[in-house]
């Protein structure tokens, strides 16, 4: 397939600012999944506190860690109880100074200001969901770092035993053991496949608005570059059909230059073509009078003015070498 000039340029200029912006774009994107990672995964060091404060309030319990070896459901249980806290309520309880808050007005005889919630909603609120199933991917380990108890391992990956982070866990300064964290390698949260979502969208249309400029300015850059050289292409044709005296612009590049060495060369075509027509005008001039005389006397041969003879002949002769 044949493709002209503009088209190969404007590809060429095209693929110059869209593959490098693409592959920017991809980087941006995955820069900002890892870090987003990151920082998923340091709030979830950061929720782990007071699970760490519950083993340690355990294990000074039990002085060692079997209380957790192949229990599950003791395990589980810490395990819901340290990510079910909430800072607020931790507040709460250490303010222990300050004074409670006024009771919630009742009925009065003008009627209750408010009414009373119903029986089913007076229990405290379940705990927090786990979106990120943090709790699935915690390992306790003892002082040698040998697993004590966590998830099971996964089937054709590396063992659950593996953490990415571990937290020490203290007793009198001392180091009884380690709480491993896995990182979440699989987003399951709603909220957070929302955000990356809305992110990756917002990184298409920047790529496509980009692409969109990018495409217009090759457009409007190929057209500015193919033009000097379709005027040249006309100027050529014409050249072609013997209009010496066609010029066209001339800028100051190299287009420019090919230019003017164009308008040059029609110049000096146009001399040549003006001393063809002088020398071929004094040609014409310097044989039409021998040609007249030559003329002359063979009409009046013919007309028996002059007799034909050798001396007749000769005359004719001498003349036509004069030419």
């Amino acid at each position: 397939m044949k493709f002209r000039i503009f088209t190969k340029l404007f590809i060429a200029m095209l693929c110059g600012v869209a593959v490098p912006l693409a592959a920017m774009m991809v980087s941006v994107h995955w820069t900002f999944r890892q870090g987003f990672e990151d920082y998923l995964h340091r709030v979830e060091l950061e929720r782990l506190d007071t699970l760490t404060s519950l083993l340690e309030v355990a294990y000074r319990e039990h002085g060692n860690w079997s209380f957790l070896q192949d229990n599950q459901r003791r395990w589980f249980d810490l395990v819901r109880r340290g990510l079910s806290h909430r800072p607020s309520q931790v507040g709460r309880e250490e303010a222990t100074d300050w004074p409670d808050p006024p009771p919630f007005p009742g009925p009065t005889d003008a009627g209750p200001m408010f009414p009373a919630p119903p029986d089913g909603h007076r229990h405290r609120p379940p705990p927090p969901p786990d979106p990120f199933l943090l709790g699935l991917r915690l390992t306790v380990f003892d002082a040698d770092r040998q697993p004590v108890i966590g998830p099971p391992p996964r089937p054709g990956g590396r063992a659950s035993s593996e953490p990415d982070s571990l937290l020490p866990i203290h007793l009198d300064a001392a180091t009884v053991g380690w709480l491993g964290v896995r990182r979440n390698t699989l987003l399951t949260d709603r909220l957070a496949l929302a955000f990356i979502d809305s992110q990756s969208r917002s990184n298409t249309l920047i790529l496509l608005f980009a692409l969109g400029l990018s495409a217009l300015g090759s457009w409007l850059l190929a057209r500015q570059l193919i033009r000097p050289v379709r005027r040249m292409a006309a100027g050529v044709r014409r050249l072609a059909s013997g209009e010496y005296a066609v010029a066209i612009p001339a800028g100051g590049d190299e287009l420019g230059d090919l230019a003017r060495d164009f308008n040059l060369l029609g110049r000096t075509l146009q001399r040549n073509e003006e001393a063809r027509r002088d020398w071929i005008a004094d040609i014409s001039h310097e044989l039409r009078t021998p040609l007249a005389v030559l003329r002359g006397e063979i009409e009046a041969m013919q007309d028996g003015i002059r007799p034909v003879s050798v001396d007749g002949i000769a005359s004719l002769h001498a003349e036509v070498l004069s030419l």
